[in-house]
């Protein structure tokens, strides 16, 4: 039985809160739009295979997948990424974003993190770590893994939820057994998103992360979910990236934007959000891509990725991909944004 089945009934599935029947806190959620892929069964490689055909459409790189791994338990909801690898679908470039954060009834409103906890989040010990190592490593050696100076880039969501030493102790372990196995080790980029001052991000960094985590990526919407904003000022209404976030550590940033947020879906006591149409979407994109290319502290522009939040996330609301509302109204905002701006070639070195 899967852990979905074990927690949530037989059954359950993404789909399962868009019922009718389900939703108390939002009459009308965006759902699949049948223009687009529907309700589909994302196991299926041409749902995936139609998946990277819309992707192309609206001028997108690649997908970042989440990851999840829980210690000495190993790896869960890894069906998706691995038949990726195995039949090549969604064609696309690819990188994983481990969400190291423990598995609570939170999400759907009932309980909390103090209790009602199916799967806790643990890092366990070396030899944990060795086996999430080679676990990885057949994604990273993948063609289609994006890679940064010939090395695969991961994403970690929280830093500080590691017990201290964790991390920096897990990292050095993961570089001494790619030497050992003749690999490039991967170059880890951190998460910015509304955990980022509680957990004192930049002080796990300056303690124990330094030269190895390379990077931060901005999550949007969590860059709103606080007053006063934290990171930007006036961000009121924002929804896109305009400049850098002082981290007090100099990592490299990627910027990003979100195309709308709701989580009623699966909270009904949950605040209305931003339920955003393609026009705004593609007013911020446009604005973030201009800044972007102005901005002073981007001296690599061949390693200027953006993350979009997100492709399919049906129960946050947060969507590229065709709905019944807005049909592919994002994904042309996405492409209309991109044509917009102007691009400068870069040459791009061996490894990249």
């Amino acid at each position: 039985m899967c852990a979905d089945d074990r927690f949530w009934g037989a059954g359950f599935t993404e789909w399962t809160l868009l019922r009718p029947s389900q939703l108390k806190g939002i009459r009308k959620p965006l759902e699949p739009a049948r223009g687009g892929l529907g309700y589909y069964n994302p196991l299926e490689r041409e749902t995936r295979a139609r998946q990277a055909a819309l992707a192309r459409r609206g001028g997108l790189h690649g997908f970042c997948y989440y990851h999840y791994w829980f210690g000495a338990v190993g790896k869960v909801m890894h069906r998706v990424p691995e038949a990726m690898l195995d039949d090549g679908e969604p064609d696309l470039p690819f990188m994983l974003s481990w969400a190291n954060e423990p598995w609570t009834r939170r999400w759907s409103g009932v309980g909390g993190e103090a209790h009602e906890t199916l799967l806790a989040q643990e890092y366990g010990n070396p030899s944990d770590w060795t086996a999430h190592f080679d676990y990885l490593s057949r994604f990273w050696a993948h063609p289609k893994h994006i890679r940064v100076d010939g090395r695969p880039l991961f994403a970690i969501y929280r830093l500080g939820h590691f017990p201290a030493g964790t991390l920096s102790a897990m990292l050095h372990a993961w570089g001494s057994r790619a030497r050992a196995r003749g690999v490039p080790a991967p170059l880890v980029v951190c998460t910015v998103g509304n955990f980022h001052k509680r957990e004192n991000t930049s002080t796990v960094l300056r303690a124990e992360g330094g030269a190895l985590v390379h990077g931060a990526l901005h999550f949007w919407p969590q860059l709103l979910d606080s007053a006063p904003n934290p990171f930007f000022d006036h961000a009121k209404g924002r929804m896109a990236s305009w400049s850098d976030i002082n981290l007090e550590s100099g990592q490299q940033q990627y910027w990003g934007a979100y195309t709308g947020f709701d989580r009623r879906v699966r909270d009904a006591n949950a605040s209305a959000f931003n339920k955003a149409k393609p026009k705004e979407v593609l007013k911020h994109l446009r604005t973030s891509f201009k800044s972007m290319a102005q901005h002073a502290n981007q001296p690599r522009p061949n390693l200027n990725l953006y993350f979009l939040t997100a492709w399919n996330e049906w129960n946050e609301q947060a969507l590229l991909e065709p709905d019944s509302v807005h049909e592919d109204g994002m994904l042309r905002a996405l492409r209309d944004a991109l044509r917009s701006v102007p691009v400068h070639a870069v040459a791009r070195r061996p490894g990249y």
